[in-house]
């Protein structure tokens, strides 16, 4: 028995484990499934329940973070710091220190993520600060290659008034086209992407096989991941990792590059390469070039590849778990050691504290749920980026508790706190 494992003993061999990256267009794509045999071990329920302690006020988590990114590049550690307060801030419905926030990381990197530059565009409309934003519409045209279409879609159309449509006709004007590098590299990842689409498809829509096609199917499917493994660390070696810099922020006009890049990683990470892909992500990260939620989500898988024995990679980055139409905290025993050796892991990546970014997570994905009718036409501020929610069918879940003899409703966020802590219409735009 392990504090890190999961609830009950699963051993089944077509569960379906699904990330959903945070969307960047309202309607997130749908990933491309897939098949994992995870044995996950018999917990008792802990002591930690999610929403006991309020959300702090915007002064004092400051002290938590100062100091504490020791495995980061200094300037990259001031970053993330200044992000996470931005994010603690928006939960606040504070967007004037939000603002600021924005205003004093995107000092200590020369090319924010693209998230964050999205982010702080929205805090300064609400502020009332337009003229702000003239120089993060030049971060996300220029140094992003965002197109005017994906300006216009995502970000609050009250920003474009005449001064801020002439700004970006004039960068619009003398905007220059992609290097012949970065056009190689995204055109390489995308012959990747669309190999691995097909074999994936080819293999999902087949019915019927006889065990021996199946078994044929599923050698052919691993070589091609290896295959592909090996040509996109290759591209990455002669080309420069593919950051937002490199291929842009969207692969087409619902597809973020982000997910498309996950999705690779995901299969990736259970071919033979995965030491020299995790080696190239490292090194993407502490360069500021991979954004350390999704990094904490492959390492996630790591550690349950490894049966929980390889406690470094335990971040906990789905911080909440999507089941019969309710959301639950992850089905993991909770105590002390846990949680302590899991925000370690975070703040040594630049992430905030588990129980922060549930509370961002879960804030908006309720409100989502609850105030649809509120949110048509409109969209709302998302403070974790690229935060991992688990789709679990709810049968199966019921059946491992109830083999377990613990009570599920235990594990269920409190809707009413959550909504009403959060004030989430406040962050709609």
């Amino acid at each position: 028995m392990s504090e890190s494992g999961f609830i009950g003993f699963w051993d089944w061999q077509d569960f379906k484990r699904v990330h959903f990256p945070t969307p960047l267009t309202q309607t997130a794509p749908s990933p491309v499934p897939m098949n994992y045999q995870y044995i996950l071990r018999t917990l008792v329920v802990g002591f930690l329940f999610l929403y006991t302690h309020s959300c702090s006020n915007a002064q004092q988590p400051r002290g938590f973070l100062t100091g504490e990114y020791s495995k980061l590049d200094p300037n990259l550690s001031i970053y993330f710091k200044f992000v996470n307060l931005a994010a603690r801030d928006i939960y606040n419905n504070d967007f004037i220190t939000a603002a600021c926030d924005y205003e004093e990381a995107f000092k200590h990197k020369a090319n924010p993520f693209y998230v964050d530059v999205r982010n702080a565009i929205i805090a300064n409309i609400k502020n009332g600060s337009p003229a702000k934003n003239l120089p993060l519409l030049k971060i996300l045209m220029v140094y992003k290659h965002l197109d005017t279409a994906y300006l216009f879609l995502d970000l609050p159309k009250r920003i474009f008034d005449r001064n801020c449509l002439d700004y970006i006709f004039q960068l619009q004007t003398n905007k220059s086209s992609k290097n012949n590098i970065s056009g190689k590299l995204a055109a390489g990842i995308r012959h990747i992407y669309v190999l691995g689409q097909e074999t994936m498809n080819a293999y999902n829509t087949g019915s019927g096989r006889s065990s021996f096609t199946q078994d044929s199917l599923k050698k052919a499917i691993a070589n091609v991941h290896e295959q592909n493994a090996v040509e996109f660390i290759r591209l990455c070696n002669q080309y420069g990792f593919p950051s937002e810099e490199r291929v842009g922020v969207y692969y087409d006009k619902e597809l973020p590059w982000a997910d498309v890049l996950y999705n690779l990683w995901t299969f990736f990470i259970h071919t033979d390469q995965k030491e020299k892909l995790f080696e190239l992500l490292e090194k993407a990260r502490r360069a500021g070039d991979l954004h350390p939620s999704q990094y904490a989500s492959l390492l996630d898988l790591e550690f349950q590849n490894s049966r929980g024995l390889r406690k470094e990679c335990n971040f906990m980055n789905t911080t909440v778990v999507l089941s019969g139409g309710k959301l639950y905290r992850p089905f993991v025993y909770y105590s002390d050691s846990l949680m302590r050796n899991v925000n370690t892991n975070r703040v040594s990546i630049g992430l905030d504290s588990f129980h922060v970014v549930q509370k961002q997570v879960a804030c908006v994905q309720l409100y989502e749920k609850y105030h649809a009718d509120e949110m048509k036409g409109k969209k709302i501020v998302r403070m974790a980026q690229y935060a991992s929610i688990e789709a679990l069918d709810i049968g199966f879940v019921k059946w491992a508790f109830d083999k377990d003899k613990q009570d599920i409703t235990k594990y269920e966020l409190n809707v009413k706190k959550i909504l009403d802590e959060g004030n989430c219409a406040e962050k709609l735009y």
